[in-house]
């Protein structure tokens, strides 16, 4: 299952869009395009990563409507869940074909609301923590797990999917908005810099 999940969800995030599908008229059954005729076809969404912007700012710019974006997670084959936004222009036929390519994969679904960088946000506000000398990163993570029941702490979380993915994410964030909370945390510029992580 674990290698499934693993395929589905490169599949899913490497390509564009995927090809239109049909759901044939027996609520039970579903094929390819193209090998029934008995068929109707459903709206394909185009699936991407999250990179700091918002589903609707991005579906914006890029002239793409029916846009969903997945959160970054440490561990895809081992998530078991993924959280999905949709653009305010993305159709509810293209969200819900989104939705279900992914419970096909064997995901269970989340839906989050369109606010920028999702997750990303945790490790920011968790970096600026160790940043000031409160605890350290593994006290830190520590704390998350145990006192708020993460399943992985948010710097571990990071050092997992990549001091450079979070940072760019949270650079988007800081050039869209421009607000100091979305300033990158000096922690992980100078570790994205350096080539480290939190543990390293």
């Amino acid at each position: 299952m674990k290698s499934c999940k693993n395929r589905s969800f490169r599949r899913t995030t490497r390509r564009t869009v995927w090809p239109p599908r049909c759901i044939r008229a027996s609520p039970n059954a579903s094929r390819a395009h193209g090998r029934s005729t008995n068929c109707r076809l459903r709206p394909a969404a185009r699936r991407a990563l999250t990179d700091g912007r918002t589903a609707t700012a991005r579906a914006a710019q890029t002239g793409v409507a029916d846009l969903v974006l997945v959160d970054l997670a440490r561990d895809y084959a081992q998530a078991g869940l993924v959280a999905l936004t949709r653009a305010l222009q993305c159709s509810d036929a293209a969200y819900a074909d989104a939705v279900g390519l992914f419970q096909q994969a064997g995901f269970r679904v989340v839906g989050v609301a369109d606010v920028p960088g999702m997750v990303a946000m945790l490790a920011n506000e968790a970096a600026d923590t160790v940043n000031q000398g409160v605890c350290s990163p593994a006290d830190l993570d520590l704390a998350m797990e145990k006192g708020v029941n993460y399943p992985c702490g948010p710097l571990a979380w990071a050092d997992a999917i990549g001091i450079g993915r979070v940072f760019r994410v949270l650079s988007n964030l800081a050039a869209s908005y421009g607000e100091d909370r979305y300033r990158v945390s000096p922690r992980i510029a100078a570790l994205h810099a350096a080539g480290r992580t939190f543990r390293s």
